[in-house]
């Protein structure tokens, strides 16, 4: 697939390389020690890193699982392997072949060529996203309310409580079909427009599927296990590292999400160097050292850049799509 690249998505493209870079140099140059960072991945555990790519495994399956779901919710036929095959090469060209074309778009394209319907893949990948933000979103508020979580610093506890608010609060508002009409009535500035659009096109999906709700409640159902798998994994991958300090599930619970939904922003590469600076930011006050959570980051990533080395040869063999589909519409 050649996705057409204008001048303005070659700049954004060179912009998030550059936000990336600056990032992780910052971190590692004034506030990572880079010794300490290569002993603890050095000494990590490879009998706890293995459990946690397996966890991740499961939780590749699951998502897949969610997004088939909502799909034959429309009497659209298609197989798991095909919807793991799609997984694996979104994953795959977003590490390995990055481009100013997300792994989002990838799962769209060849999808089409399953379905015959860009359209169909769109609006059903975007159900299953928002879906996934709820689940991450109402998990994190529960455990807002466990006694470990009143340990967290005041100012932080705050901060994390108005942006799962925010967040849970638009979140509502759009499934309820309120908040296009609040984006409508505000001026139409650059942000403003650019936000409305997204939200018109996801509302128009969601409908699309709202008839649909026993297919939605397991679908939901699949994104709160894909949350507790996610959570674990990153848990296993932190016992890795072997922290000096104990550092409750909980936290990772609250902060995980938060991390996930910053780096949805497109302004780094695949959220390089943010997700990074995101784990030393909140886990460091729960007891983290900055280097056991910035090796914590990256051992993580070493997760998902493994599980997606089978990506490569669904690529090398039949591209984004299998030779023997037809066009999309």
């Amino acid at each position: 697939m050649r996705v057409p690249e204008s001048p303005e998505r070659k700049l954004l493209f060179l912009f998030r390389i550059l936000v990336s870079a600056g990032l992780l140099s910052y971190l590692l140059v004034w506030k990572i020690d880079s010794e300490e960072v290569l002993d603890l991945l050095k000494g990590a555990s490879i009998p706890l890193f293995l459990a946690a790519v397996g966890m991740k495994t499961i939780e590749r399956i699951l998502m897949s699982w969610r997004w088939l779901l909502i799909l034959r919710s429309k009497k659209l036929k298609v197989r798991l392997w095909d919807m793991l095959r799609i997984d694996f090469l979104a994953n795959f060209t977003g590490i390995f072949l990055p481009s100013s074309a997300g792994g989002e778009v990838i799962r769209v394209y060849s999808l089409s060529s399953k379905i015959s319907s860009a359209t169909e893949s769109m609006s059903s990948l975007a159900v299953d996203r928002l879906l996934s933000v709820f689940a991450q979103l109402t998990t994190a508020m529960a455990c807002l309310l466990m006694p470990a979580a009143k340990r967290l610093p005041p100012e932080m506890f705050s901060l994390v409580l108005l942006i799962f608010g925010v967040f849970l609060l638009l979140t509502a508002l759009f499934m309820k079909g309120a908040l296009v009409g609040i984006l409508r009535k505000l001026p139409r500035i650059l942000p403003v427009r650019w936000i409305l659009e997204k939200a018109e096109k996801f509302q128009q999906s969601f409908q699309a599927f709202h008839n649909s709700k026993r297919a939605l409640r397991r679908a939901l159902a699949l994104a709160y296990l894909c949350q507790g798998t996610r959570i674990i994994t990153l848990y296993l991958v932190c016992m890795a590292i072997g922290p000096k300090t104990s550092i409750s599930l909980v936290y990772f619970f609250i902060f995980v999400p938060l991390i996930f939904l910053v780096t949805l922003f497109p302004v780094s590469l695949g959220g390089l160097g943010v997700r990074e600076a995101g784990f030393v930011y909140f886990f460091q006050p729960v007891g983290l050292l900055k280097e056991e959570a910035f090796s914590m980051s990256l051992l993580a990533y070493a997760v998902v850049i493994l599980l997606a080395l089978p990506g490569g040869f669904f690529y090398a063999s039949s591209g984004f799509r299998d030779r023997k589909e037809g066009n999309a519409e």
